[in-house]
């Protein structure tokens, strides 16, 4: 099957618009193909990243999680010793608590009482109303930048359900064509029936030079292979697959590549049209694809992640734990030196002092 360097630039000895509908296409071609291999693979690398992050991050963030729960329970016994500490010190002690205990209970997937009881005697509010508060928070700012509809938040009681909602959401989002509630202006109207019959126009010449009066008599072998394309074409025109139909059509009319989009200049616009429409869905599903990759191994929201590098970027993670476990554990034997920790807790405040003057003027 020919690749989507077969389709090349003609000479530009042609009426400029249609030189300027190939150039179009051409590009269109390059962009879908780009973006398929993106998608193939985030789907071949993902299952990889997995089996790695199971065997190295994991054990690695159990670990850490182990140190930092017993870092947190040692600062609420320095806490209990009441005349060792300044006010302001307790004060750093405190809050400090508060955000590790309640780091740790966000990052676990098992509860903890024990964990959630030291936040709750600590807090200004109890944990899960924190929760609340803040998963409403997050529900309405992913509404205002992505026009989903969560539902009622007050039905949101946990992340793992803000999270199933998003991407049930993002999954069930009709394209424009698709969509029941739309009311497509007749311009749009007009375009989706153009592009549907130019479907069906490249769909019906596949399917007619993979007739069955085509195969031959008694070539058993060139049939099946016939048959093979032809359901490739089935489930391409099901898929509104413009690019797979028409190089469908070069591999079964034996047609030069280099030549097919060298039509007429009202059908190179139809077919240009409909090669947008298709970049943008790969598009969509690359986005999908990656906000779930994030979703389901806790990595900061965003796209445009390489997922050729992920084996690269699993090992920087289990790199960046191992000198964060060390530091935890470099932390909990200082505390048994009180001018070390006294010295900490002031330097502790300050940063604490400077991060809430950051937000402010933020």
């Amino acid at each position: 099957m020919p690749s989507s360097d077969a389709f090349t630039d003609a000479p530009d000895d042609r009426p400029s618009g249609l030189a300027s509908q190939q150039r179009r296409f051409n590009q269109l071609v390059q962009h879908i193909d780009e973006a398929r291999r993106t998608l193939s693979t985030w789907h071949a690398n993902i299952p990889v990243y997995s089996r790695v992050y199971a065997q190295l991050i994991l054990p690695l963030k159990e670990e850490l999680h182990a140190a930092q729960r017993e870092w947190v329970f040692a600062l609420d016994d320095l806490m209990r010793q009441t005349t060792a500490w300044t006010r302001a010190e307790r004060a750093t002690l405190r809050e400090l608590v508060c955000l590790t205990a309640s780091a740790l209970l966000d990052q676990s997937t098992d509860d903890d009482p024990e964990l959630q009881a030291l936040f709750d005697a600590h807090a200004d509010i109890d944990y899960d109303t924190e929760q609340h508060h803040s998963r409403l928070a997050l529900k309405e700012l992913v509404e205002a930048m992505s026009g989903l509809d969560l539902g009622d938040g007050e039905e949101i009681t946990s992340d793992e359900e803000f999270f199933r909602r998003m991407r049930e959401r993002l999954i069930e989002r009709p394209l424009a064509w698709d969509s029941p509630d739309s009311a497509p202006q007749p311009r749009v109207k007009i375009r989706a029936r153009l592009a549907g019959e130019s479907l069906q126009e490249v769909y019906a010449a596949v399917v007619y030079a993979l007739s069955p009066e085509n195969d031959g008599h008694g070539d058993a072998v060139a049939h099946a292979a016939r048959e093979v394309v032809r359901q490739q074409a089935r489930e391409a025109f099901a898929a509104r697959d413009l690019l797979t139909l028409l190089r469908l059509q070069t591999q079964s009319e034996h047609i030069d590549a280099q030549q097919l989009p060298d039509v007429n200049l009202l059908r190179l616009k139809r077919y240009n049209a409909l090669l947008a429409d298709q970049l943008e869905e790969l598009k969509n599903d690359v986005t999908h694809v990656e906000l779930g990759f994030r979703l389901d191994f806790g990595l900061q929201a965003g796209w445009g992640m390489n997922p050729s590098t992920l084996l690269y970027s699993i090992d920087q993670d289990a790199k960046q734990l191992r000198q964060t476990l060390n530091v935890q554990r470099q932390n909990l034997d200082m505390l048994a030196d009180r001018s070390a920790t006294r010295a900490w807790l002031k330097r502790e405040r300050q940063r604490l002092v400077d991060a809430v003057r950051k937000g402010d003027e933020a």
